[in-house]
């Protein structure tokens, strides 16, 4: 029984961290757009 435990706990932990991984794939892409947008209101190109 303490196997099957053991299996479904790994399972929960395997699908938060993928979902952690989403959620942060995601919150750097808006980054990445805000800061081309804030590049091109400064008209300076990437990279500052």
């Amino acid at each position: 029984m303490t196997f099957f435990l053991y299996l479904i706990l790994i399972g929960i932990l395997i699908g938060m961290g993928l979902a952690v991984e989403q959620l942060l794939n995601r919150i750097i892409q808006q980054l990445e757009a805000i800061e081309q947008r804030l590049a091109s209101l400064d008209g300076k190109g990437p990279g500052g």
